[in-house]
């Protein structure tokens, strides 16, 4: 009686373990087929647990000198700075310095912003001074602080000069005509392409709208070359900012 006893409890702890211990036999095929297959396990989002991800980012960060973020451009030959553009128009005590100028976001000739008030603005789409071309430079009759640079051009008359020097060269232009023309009315000639050198000296006159912010009229004084310095004329360099 023991000895059938003991028999029916073997088998019994038998059935009851052999799951346990056929189930690493039953899945090994399972676990097995994407290697045998040449699947890939899909990777983790964390780099803590790419091992190829983890060593890229952490290479780059202790190799790179700037943050991995920067990219990094060969320098620019270093260039020398040219020398200040400068007006002087002496009949009416005008002294300022020229600073290169574009067009406004509505495609109309931007004059220097109301910080320069002070400064003279070449319209750079245009010939440089004393070029074959129409160079054109603009300034401020006055602003809310006080007088531009302009304040005075209405005083100019026919034969006064106009010096102007750029890239080391001093230039003579003399006024040949002013007018004040409505800006609706301004002449597009000022800015279309010419042989002669011609420089004009644009500001704003008439009356102020205090509405939308602008005189109704503009200055044009148009002066012609008279000489240049002792060098002939090379293609100006602009002023840096």
């Amino acid at each position: 009686m023991r000895g059938r006893r003991a028999a029916a409890v073997a088998l019994l702890t038998a059935a009851r373990l052999a799951p346990v211990l056929l189930a690493p036999v039953l899945l090994a095929p399972v676990l097995l087929a994407p290697v045998l297959l040449g699947m890939a396990v899909p990777a983790q989002a964390s780099t803590r647990h790419h091992p190829l991800r983890y060593h890229l980012v952490h290479h780059h960060a202790r190799h790179a000198r700037h943050p991995v973020h920067h990219v990094h451009r060969p320098r620019s030959p270093r260039r020398h700075a040219s020398a200040p553009w400068v007006l002087t128009i002496p009949a009416i005590h005008v002294a300022a310095a020229i600073i290169p100028t574009g067009v406004n976001w509505d495609g109309s000739v931007a004059a220097p912003s109301l910080a320069n008030a002070q400064k003279v603005g070449w319209y750079r789409y245009g010939a440089a001074p004393g070029a074959p071309g129409r160079a054109v430079l603009l300034g401020h009759v006055d602003t809310y602080t006080g007088p531009g640079a302009f304040y005075r051009l209405y005083l100019v008359r026919r034969g006064d000069h106009v010096n102007v020097r750029a890239d080391g060269r001093s230039m003579t232009f003399s006024v040949t005509s002013i007018q004040q023309v409505s800006k609706q009315d301004f002449p597009a000639s000022v800015y279309a392409p010419g042989r002669a050198p011609v420089l004009y000296l644009v500001t704003c006159a008439g009356t102020f709208d205090y509405v939308t912010r602008h005189y109704s009229d503009n200055i044009i004084v148009t002066a012609r070359l008279r000489q240049t310095g002792p060098h002939r004329l090379r293609a100006a360099v602009p002023p840096r900012l």
